[in-house]
């Protein structure tokens, strides 16, 4: 499968994945963020194996590798617990921009760290990123100041 493939299942996974999670916590403030995060990240995980192992991709079993998936679990187990539970207690549109803002975080670790090239197409995806962040920013405080 292509990159442009993967690309496009993992935007669609996306979407699905923040409608889900919103959709769940809005409508159910008895679900524990702990063993929901957890367990949306092995469900994830075992539904990217499957076309990765069809495709033809193999896992090496040793020491190293075992020791990665270990550490992958945790880390992948306690990042959404920690969202997940501050989404509970946080406004809906703060966790959005800062969700927004994540992907100007990865270019930069990309360029810094990967050597990634810089280009002109990144800098006009970080202004619209911004740009859109300041537009949901101003409306929630243009709202608040309302409704005050």
């Amino acid at each position: 499968m292509s990159w442009l493939g993967w690309t496009l299942i993992a935007i669609i996974s996306i979407v699905f994945y923040y409608f889900f999670s919103k959709k769940m916590f809005n409508d159910n403030d008895k679900i524990d963020p702990r063993f929901y995060g957890g367990m949306l990240q092995t469900m994830v995980g075992l539904i990217a194996l499957v076309p990765a192992l069809i495709t033809g991709w193999h896992f090496e079993i040793n020491g190293y590798t075992l020791a990665w998936l270990v550490v992958v679990a945790i880390t992948y187990t306690i990042g959404p617990s920690l969202y997940y539970t501050g989404l509970k207690h946080t406004h809906l549109s703060v966790t959005t921009t800062l969700d927004a803002t994540g992907a100007i975080y990865a270019m930069i670790l990309g360029i810094l760290l990967l050597g990634e090239n810089f280009s002109i197409g990144k800098l006009v995806g970080v202004f619209m990123i911004l740009v859109a962040v300041l537009i949901v920013a101003g409306k929630s405080t243009a709202l608040n100041k309302l409704t005050k």
